[in-house]
């Protein structure tokens, strides 16, 4: 073997090698999978849906009474999200007289990277209740709003 097919199969192989670590690298950094019976998955599909802008599936995690309490709900908060993109990062998860509060950090980017572009993060909490048809956000959660309840 010349010293040229040496030098270019040493290069293959380099490239092999530094392919085989970037795949592993994103095998091992997809989102983590929670019970398709929990309050964090139920967030994570939620998160995904705005991050789809899919108005129709994340208003569809509204509890009933979110849902008429918000008779109509700005879909523009989802729908009209321009180039940015969303990360979230499960914080914690607590459970309280039937609801249950997942907190998240969301990082959403936007911009051209690597130097036009920049990135926000916010810390949200999502409150969600256990029904018959599965987990349902008890209050408008972010980045929809609607007034909160009247206090009488």
């Amino acid at each position: 073997m010349s010293g040229s097919t040496r030098w270019l199969l040493g290069v293959l192989i380099g490239v092999g090698v530094i392919a085989a670590v970037g795949v592993a690298v994103a095998l091992g950094t997809r989102a983590p999978s929670y019970p398709a019976d929990s309050a964090e998955y139920a967030v994570q599909q939620y998160v995904a849906a705005v991050a789809d802008r899919d108005a129709t599936k994340a208003i569809g995690y509204l509890s009933p009474e979110v849902v008429a309490r918000c008779e109509s709900i700005p879909r523009e908060a989802i729908t009209n999200r321009g180039n940015a993109s969303l990360r979230a990062t499960l914080l914690d998860v607590t459970a309280r007289d039937g609801v249950t509060v997942v907190r998240v950090r969301i990082t959403e980017s936007y911009g051209d990277a690597p130097f036009g572009g920049g990135e926000s993060n916010m810390e949200q909490a999502f409150e969600l209740r256990r029904g018959s048809d599965g987990w349902r956000f008890t209050e408008a959660p972010w980045p929809l709003y609607c007034p909160p309840k009247s206090v009488r």
